[in-house]
């Protein structure tokens, strides 16, 4: 994971957008990010420069694949990352989310349709219903030498 100048932010939002249609979904994010979190810092990986003004800066994905999150997640400017999908909407304040990172490296978002019972019939999945799937779209971590090593493999 890279940092930043001391002048970075040490707490922020990250998001990963390829191509035009998801970068336009990323802005609708980061603005609803912005109305009801206005003190968190927002970056953008993106293979697209962006000049909306929706994010406060903006990194460039120089190799752009369907997986870019996973690049971003990595290269996050910040201490403490939440790496939210272009999809997301904000609806109130998450910077209390940060305070889990006080004791976990990392805290992912449960699928809220795990119990449901059309999508276990989807998905085909015979993992027991204690163990519940992740939601990768909605990631809440530290970069910490663990962090980084956990990405890595």
């Amino acid at each position: 994971m890279t940092k930043e100048t001391p002048s970075t932010p040490t707490r922020g939002v990250i998001y990963a957008a390829t191509g035009e249609a998801y970068l336009e979904t990323a802005r609708r994010s980061a603005r609803s990010m912005r109305k009801h979190n206005p003190d968190l810092h927002i970056t953008l990986f993106s293979d697209i420069v962006d000049t909306s003004g929706a994010f406060d800066q903006t990194k460039r994905l120089t190799e752009a694949h369907t997986r870019s999150k996973v690049d971003a997640i990595c290269k996050t400017p910040y201490d403490e990352t939440l790496y939210l999908d272009c999809d997301t909407i904000i609806r109130t304040d998450l910077t209390h989310m940060f305070a889990l990172l006080e004791r976990f490296d990392i805290a992912i978002a449960s699928v809220v349709m795990w119990e449901n019972k059309s999508h276990r019939k989807t998905w085909k999945t015979k993992v027991p219903d204690a163990f519940v799937e992740p939601n990768t779209g909605v990631i809440l971590y530290k970069s910490t030498g663990k962090m980084a090593q956990f990405l890595q493999d």
